[in-house]
């Protein structure tokens, strides 16, 4: 839930009240289906990725 918070932050997805999550650019399907992971594909998009434990 925590990661879904984050990338409804970054603009990556949307969520609709009763209906889900949806994905808010097609692009980014495209990039991740290319088993590149999420923090690489931020990354290029030019987004600051930080981590914390």
């Amino acid at each position: 839930r925590k990661d879904i918070d984050l990338l409804v932050a970054w603009g990556l997805v949307v969520r609709r009240h009763g209906s889900g999550t949806y994905l808010v650019r097609k692009d980014v399907l495209h990039q991740t289906a290319s088993l590149t992971g999420l923090v690489e594909v931020l990354k290029r998009q030019g987004k600051t990725v930080t981590s914390q434990v």
